[in-house]
């Protein structure tokens, strides 16, 4: 049985093998129908490290925050940090209906 959901997909490997270099990959992807638009920021704050992440901004009426989101206006919601630590996060609808409790079919 497959569910249609929406949310985010995130992808992580690491370990000899994988890439060439030995280096981890970490990749994340928004789904369709995204009404939220992805813009590249650089994040220097004093006393941390820098970053360079994407903010996500809504194009409907509503705020993210309205709209159940986690993330509030100016955050970064993907990136990489100047020591090489990168980052991700997920939004994920789960469906908590009878018809869908329970072990996977």
């Amino acid at each position: 049985m497959v569910h249609r959901s929406t949310g985010c997909f995130l992808a992580g490997v690491t370990g000899p093998g994988i890439t060439a270099s030995g280096e981890a990959l970490l990749a994340s992807v928004s789904d369709d129908p995204y009404d939220v638009r992805t813009f590249l920021r650089i994040k220097n704050t004093a006393g941390v490290q820098s970053h360079i992440g994407t903010e996500l901004v809504s194009m409907s009426e509503h705020t993210l925050l309205e709209r159940g989101y986690f993330c509030k206006p100016g955050e970064t919601t993907r990136g990489i940090n100047e020591a090489g630590l990168a980052f991700t996060c997920a939004m994920v609808f789960e469906n908590e209906s009878a018809e869908h409790t329970g072990a996977p079919t």
